[in-house]
């Protein structure tokens, strides 16, 4: 089977590291999005403790995915279904 996928690549990650999915390009001209996603909470609300908690959450997640899509894009370490498997 032979697809084409156009998202962002941080809904992708999982399948490039597993190499289930492979980059049409190089990775290094990934074209990141200054703010891909925003999180808006009301006054009121974000003062509740479980709000507090999943924000913090939310922002860890977020972290650790920049992360690994920095070390996609900037080359530190291709792994199988990343770099060494992009179509030039």
């Amino acid at each position: 089977n032979v697809g084409f996928l156009v998202c962002g690549l941080s809904l992708v990650l999982n399948d490039l590291e597993e190499g289930a999915i492979v980059c049409p390009f190089p990775a290094a001209k990934y074209l990141p999005a200054p703010h891909p996603y925003r999180m808006k909470v009301r006054a009121e609300s974000g003062k509740r403790p479980q709000v507090q908690k999943f924000m913090a959450w939310l922002r860890k997640e977020a972290g650790i995915t920049r992360q690994q899509m920095d070390r996609i894009v900037h080359g530190g370490g291709a792994r199988p279904g990343e770099l060494a498997q992009s179509i030039d």
